[in-house]
């Protein structure tokens, strides 16, 4: 293994916050880029969102779909085409594949 000589610290995974919690004050490396705050600085500060609603907000993201009803494409249409769906403003996409669906029906 090389030596590190960038002088900077080594890339390490980050720790999550259970870990982080459970640190140790003094393990804890106060320099240039992670400096220590002092209780004035703190002052003025206020919680936006509890720890556990943070959890939450995490646990909402969308994952993959469990049965998949779309596919990803690449298609290319005419600008005037696009930008005429596009105008519609929030979702344009769906609009355009109902639009192609009802067309379907048609022919």
């Amino acid at each position: 293994m090389s030596k590190n000589t960038t002088g900077k610290t080594p890339y390490t995974k980050p720790l999550t916050v259970e870990e982080l919690l459970a640190m140790p004050d003094k393990d804890i490396v106060y320099d240039d880029d992670n400096p220590r705050t002092t209780e004035a600085e703190w002052k003025n500060s206020f919680v936006s969102h509890s720890y556990q609603e943070l959890r939450e907000n995490i646990a909402r993201r969308r994952g993959q779909q469990k049965s998949p009803t779309k596919v990803s494409t690449t298609v290319r249409f005419d600008a005037e085409v696009l930008a005429a769906f596009k105008g519609m403003g929030k979702g344009w996409q769906t609009q355009m594949n109902n639009a192609l669906k009802e067309w379907l029906a048609t022919h």
